[in-house]
């Protein structure tokens, strides 16, 4: 296994984004203070075309796909998380347009339309109230959608609705009245300050907190017929086997760039600190080497493989290979970060906890990179049903159904 060469195009989206963080690190611990939204930022990610990273240039986009995100979202989540992982929603939403054959060319025109000449900020829901992603509940949909003249009228709620109030328009998946397909849904772009729509201000959480993931409430929202992309028959194998490589791939990268700015953190604070009574700093002591080492190793190790996925799918395309990889991937990143965030604060000790340091932000940040779907518990068991060539719907549920 490889890592992929980066062409000289990925190179320059790579000192773009590193330009870029470096100025929303300015701005990061206010933002992650007053739980508000990073609209400056995401001005600055438009203005350097970002916008159209996954739009595909004969639409008027960078063309640079899942691979360009990868460097970018790596380099941008180490000056600002909550505005790496709250734009990837856009990114991610770009990817399953263009990739995704179900959805017709009038629909990529439209959404191509609305992102790269009207500049409008797209936002990706697919968590609904008393859902998990442990047992796939995430999956599950109970959002309405009436049909009206025009359009439809959407019904339900939804939360972990990143950026929404930022964002122009909404991904979602929506069950139409009357469908009887067990897994049938839509896939809809909602107006996200249309009537109908209220947000719940419930976001107040441990790190992440500029995502602004609040919970939404969908009473009677309006869509017209000209933003329904498409209508599949199971929107569960069409998440996983279609779009998996956006909808876990793609946010993985911001989680790893999580990981390498604590570990960069560690670098720092360590080589600056010197106990009295020594003539070396404490990045001398052989314990600090021995954490650093190995997180850095591990973090090494999560992007060859998660570069290697998305080389995967690039060359070619969804597959069983290529989702096992980008479980794979998750897993391996999940516990990089979840070790560095717990190294770092042995490395440097309880006085880099302090707020003017910004490594406990990052810490409070790499908290829910387990977790973040799919979480490692739901990856390891992807990956043993996989490498031991099980049948789905031969294993028994984890627990009891209703």
């Amino acid at each position: 296994m490889l890592a992929p060469t980066l062409t000289e195009e990925l190179l320059q989206i790579q000192a773009t984004a590193r330009r870029l963080a470096a100025s929303f690190a300015e701005r990061a611990a206010a933002h992650d203070q007053d739980r508000s939204a990073p609209l400056e930022n995401y001005a600055m990610l438009r203005e350097a075309g970002f916008f159209g990273m996954a739009v595909p240039k004969e639409y008027g986009g960078m063309g640079a796909g899942l691979m360009g995100w990868a460097v970018a979202a790596e380099e941008l989540a180490q000056g600002c998380p909550s505005t790496a992982l709250s734009f990837n929603m856009h990114v991610m939403n770009t990817g399953i347009v263009f990739e995704d054959p179900a959805i017709a060319e009038s629909a990529k025109r439209l959404f191509a339309r609305k992102v790269m000449e009207e500049g409008n900020l797209t936002c990706g829901i697919a968590s609904e109230p008393g859902s998990s992603s442990l047992l796939g509940g995430s999956f599950t949909i109970f959002t309405k959608a009436r049909r009206v003249d025009g359009g439809y009228r959407l019904y339900g709620q939804k939360r972990f609705a990143t950026m929404w109030e930022a964002s122009d328009l909404a991904f979602m998946w929506v069950k139409e009245e009357g469908d009887e397909r067990p897994d049938g849904a839509m896939a809809v772009l909602v107006p996200t300050k249309g009537e109908g729509v209220t947000v719940h201000d419930v976001w107040d959480t441990l790190g992440m907190r500029a995502t602004r993931s609040n919970t939404v409430t969908l009473d009677g929202a309006f869509v017209p017929d000209g933003n329904v992309l498409c209508s599949v028959d199971s929107w569960v194998g069409a998440a996983l086997m279609k779009n998996g490589a956006w909808m876990y791939g793609a946010y993985t990268n911001v989680y790893l760039g999580v990981g390498v700015a604590i570990l960069n953190m560690v670098k720092e604070l360590s080589a600056k600190r010197t106990a009295k009574g020594y003539a070396q700093p404490m990045s001398y002591h052989p314990d600090v080497r021995g954490r650093v080492a190995e997180v850095a190793a591990e973090l090494d190790a999560a992007r060859l493989v998660l570069r290697h996925a998305v080389a995967m799918h690039m060359e070619t395309g969804p597959s069983l290979a290529t989702l096992e990889a980008f479980v794979k991937a998750k897993y391996l990143t999940g516990r990089a970060v979840a070790k560095a965030a717990q190294y770092a604060i042995v490395a440097c000790g309880i006085s880099s906890l302090g707020r003017a340091t910004g490594l406990e932000r990052l810490i409070r940040d790499a908290a829910s990179a387990a977790i973040q779907p799919p979480n490692e518990d739901f990856c390891l068991d992807i990956i043993g049903q996989m490498e031991l060539g099980l049948d789905p719907a031969e294993i028994a549920p984890p627990i009891k159904l209703a």
